[in-house]
Order: structure tokens, then C-alpha cells, then sequence
């Protein structure tokens, strides 16, 4: 026995250093961007036109959220690329969306039918040779829009070959339906959030607040408030009433589901301007803990770290943001 236990450890030992030895590097996220989708057939009337902008807006943002619970993957903020990007993919230049260190371009179309019916087409673009790909189609009730926007994500993640977990397709898949009403203000509230003016943005709040009361389980629209409340805040028009807004906002948002990474991202956002720097930071982690490609979180994070003069722990965050996305400027100006 005495023998023998010696070797075993010795194997056990061997094993993990030839494991470790041979072990892959962690490769590049697959960075996706979303880009307002867009109506396959022109829209007759104006109130086709109006529903037509709010889906525009609105399947974008739901389905960039949809994308960043594969793993290994990282979907860019449409903050980031809005406006600088054409609104469809036959329009695309290249070497701009290359510069905003993008793998693919998605695009989702749609097409209003008869009896409040809707058909979605994923569409996808290889940016390393320019080559579009239609990737499915889909079709049913209005109301089921987000199930065939979860049902877009796992067809994304088949085709790059990412593997999920039975957990991870859960929480994909988890979403129900939800009023068309809530989608309908919750859309319009983008459109006016987009425009990036003080007054557009109190317009995107009362839409917004319409979104919830429609249907007080459709996060993304405690998130959108949350957003566009950060936005007045940072314009100064009523700062306190804003941030505190926020905050409620996400509170709300994290209460209906504990694992809702953007509600923990702007969090830890609202903790910094609150000058909470450590509740800022564990909301950062909380954030990773989700994933690990979160660069609002880490930039949130480095800077509370920098207030709390721990420089060192600032320049690691940093720099695994450039690490993820080199193309990142926010991240280069934060330790200015």
C-alpha cells in the first residue's frame, strides 16, 4: 500500500501537468453586432409604418441580449455602432465595421402579414469576405416574437458550433410571450432614446413606463429606463432624481430574475456615480460571474478601482477589455 499511494499521486500529478501543458489558449470572443432590422416588404399604410419603426428598434436590442448568453461571445453595445453603421448589410463597408473590431454583422428582417401574424429572417454577414448568408426563417403570432428571437439565438449558436449546455438553452429559451402593446411602446421608447437629445430621452421614459404597464414582466424595458435615466443624468437635468430612478429600475429589473446581466452592469454603473466604489465593483463581478466578456462591467469596475487608489487592479480590468476587443476606446480613456 505504501507503494502504491505514492504512484497514484504521482499519475495524478502527471495528468494535470500534461493537461495543462497541451491545454488551448482561451481563444478570441465571437463578436457579433446587431443592426436595425429591417421590413421585407414596404409597409402600405402609416400604421404599418409605425409598427414597422418600432421593430426596427426593438428586435435589434432584444436579440443583441438574446446573443450575449452563448458562450464565448460577445454581442456589441448598439450604443456603440448605432448611426455609424448603414441600417441594412447591402449597404455595409467593410473596413468601417473591421474598425469597430466586429467578427459579424446580423441583421434581422421581418415582415408584417395578415391577422397580426409576422415572418423573421436572420440574416448574417461574414465580415472577412463581405459573403451574406440567410440563415432561417420564421413564422407566427406577433405575440411570440421573443420564443422565434430564442430560437434565432440557438441557430446562431449551432452555426458556430457553440456548444450549450441544457441550462444554458433554458435560459435562452425561457422567455415568454409578452404583450404586443408592452413590444409596441418599449419600441417606440428606442426610437426616441436613439436620437440622443435631453428631451427625446423624457419622451423614451413615458414609452417605456407605458411598456411596463402593459406588462410588468418585459425587463428589457426596466432596462431601457435605467439606460435612458443614466442618459439625463450625464446631461445633468435632474441628476439625483435620475440616478435614483436608475437604480429602482434595476432593483425591479434584478428582482423578477436574479441573472439578468445588463440590469447588473448598469448597476454597478450606478454605484460608481452614487461613489459606492465597492458595492460598484461587486455588481462587477456579479456581471462576469455571467460573462466573463462584460466590458461595461470591467470599465465600471476599473474605474471605482481608481478612486479607491488601487491603480494596479484598474490597469488588469483594462486591459482585459482591450485583451477582448482592442478596438474599445472607452477603455484607453479611463485611465487617462
Amino acid at each position: 500500500m505504501k507503494t502504491v499511494k505514492p504512484f497514484f499521486f504521482f499519475l495524478l500529478f502527471s495528468l494535470i501537468f500534461v493537461s495543462t501543458s497541451f491545454a488551448k489558449e482561451k481563444a478570441y470572443p465571437l463578436r457579433l453586432a446587431v443592426i436595425d432590422s429591417t421590413n421585407v416588404f414596404p409597409a402600405e399604410n402609416k400604421k404599418e409604418q409605425a409598427r414597422e419603426t418600432v421593430y426596427a428598434y426593438a428586435l435589434p436590442e432584444i436579440f443583441s441580449q438574446y446573443l450575449r448568453k452563448i458562450p464565448e461571445t460577445m454581442a456589441l453595445d448598439r450604443d456603440v455602432i448605432h448611426g455609424a453603421l448603414p441600417y441594412s448589410l447591402k449597404n455595409v463597408k467593410l473596413n468601417q465595421v473591421i474598425d469597430f473590431g466586429i467578427d459579424y454583422l446580423i441583421q434581422v428582417e421581418f415582415a408584417l402579414l395578415e391577422d397580426k401574424r409576422i415572418e423573421l429572417h436572420l440574416k448574417m454577414m461574414d465580415v472577412s469576405d463581405g459573403k451574406i448568408e440567410s440563415l432561417r426563417k420564421l413564422r407566427g403570432q406577433e405575440e411570440k416574437i421573443l420564443e422565434m428571437l430564442s430560437d434565432f439565438t440557438l441557430v446562431v449558436a449551432q452555426y458556430f458550433k457553440r456548444d450549450l449546455t441544457k441550462k444554458q438553452i433554458k435560459e435562452i429559451k425561457k422567455s415568454e410571450s409578452v404583450s404586443i402593446s408592452s413590444m409596441y411602446r418599449y419600441g417606440r421608447g428606442l426610437d426616441f432614446y436613439f436620437k440622443k437629445q435631453p428631451g427625446a430621452a423624457v419622451l423614451a421614459l413615458e414609452q417605456f413606463k407605458k411598456a411596463e404597464f402593459f406588462d410588468l414582466l418585459f425587463l428589457p424595458a426596466y432596462v431601457a429606463r435605467a439606460k435612458t435615466n443614466l442618459f439625463l443624468y450625464s446631461n445633468k437635468v435632474q441628476p439625483k432624481r435620475n440616478l435614483d430612478a436608475a437604480y429602482e429600475n434595476l432593483r425591479k429589473a434584478l428582482f423578477t430574475d436574479s441573472k439578468y446581466l445588463e440590469a447588473y452592469e448598469l448597476l454597478s454603473q450606478v454605484y460608481y456615480e452614487k461613489g459606492n466604489y465597492v458595492d460598484s465593483i461587486r455588481e462587477g463581478f456579479r456581471a462576469l460571474r455571467l460573462n466573463s466578456f462584460s466590458a461595461d462591467a470591467r470599465l465600471s469596475m476599473a474605474r471605482s478601482y481608481l478612486k479607491m487608489d488601487k491603480r494596479s487592479n484598474a490597469v488588469e480590468q483594462v486591459e482585459k477589455v482591450l485583451e477582448i476587443n482592442p478596438t474599445n476606446i472607452e477603455a484607453r480613456k479611463v485611465l487617462e
